[in-house]
């Protein structure tokens, strides 16, 4: 009798340790995973930050192109919180996670297409950022689905270091990433007939007109939904202020 109680004595010991080295674990993964979490919100709160100190600051744009000479523009949308300065490199990845002073941000910074002129003066410009809550970056294209926000003109500004363009904003539409039918400037540029661009907004959740051969256009591109390809494209004819 005495042995078989040692002996369960000794299976209930070694399933206790067991479970202490189960919780351990559990423990451990645990702790991984909420240091994986607070690093994020960690990263989002600094990105935010960045984000929030540049907005705005129109007035630093010289001081801003002279720490980076890849910031190229400041473009404003009047009634939203689109306020930012425009960067543009040899690719279309840099900016996606480098912010306007050339850090490291999961948020980047509004950029050029790289295949567009600098100076905007192609038919078909195209700017990129990101969808973010809070009125951050690209967040309040989202505006534009709605028809009730097309009910005032919807303008913008974008200045650059030797002029400055009023945006006449027409336009809106959904896309796939990588429909180059939208989406490459240089495909648009060499299609650029009335055919061609007739069927442009074919698509548009909103269209107050059509793209024009003779116009300078600009098309400010986000993503719809976090980890999906649908893209929102808001179109806007460029008035050179002074002319």
């Amino acid at each position: 009798m005495a042995g078989g109680t040692g002996t369960s004595d000794g299976k209930n010991m070694k399933t206790k340790r067991i479970i202490i080295v189960i919780l351990l674990i559990a423990l451990a993964l645990l702790a991984a995973a909420m240091g994986i979490i607070w690093n994020k919100i960690a990263r989002v709160r600094t990105a935010y930050t960045q984000i929030e100190e540049t907005a705005g600051e129109s007035d630093d744009f010289e001081s801003l192109r002279k720490a980076n000479p890849e910031v190229i523009a400041w473009l404003t949308v009047a009634d939203t919180g689109i306020d930012t300065p425009v960067t543009q490199t040899d690719d279309n990845i840099k900016y996606l996670t480098t912010d306007v002073r050339g850090g490291s941000s999961f948020a980047g910074n509004p950029f050029l297409d790289h295949r567009n002129s600098p100076d905007f003066t192609d038919p078909y410009s195209i700017i990129y950022g990101h969808d973010m809550e809070d009125h951050m970056m690209f967040g309040d294209l989202q505006l534009f689905t709605d028809s009730g926000f097309w009910e005032e003109e919807r303008t913008g500004t974008l200045m650059l270091p030797d002029a400055a363009y009023t945006i006449r904003f027409f336009a809106a539409e959904k896309a796939r990433e990588g429909d180059s039918r939208v989406l490459d400037p240089v495909r648009v540029k060499n299609n650029w007939n009335e055919e061609y661009l007739g069927g442009l907004l074919s698509d548009a959740v909103y269209a107050g007109e059509q793209i024009q051969t003779n116009d300078n256009n600009l098309v400010l591109a986000t993503c719809l939904e976090a980890g999906t390809d649908d893209r929102l494209l808001v179109f806007g004819k460029l008035d050179k202020q002074g002319e």
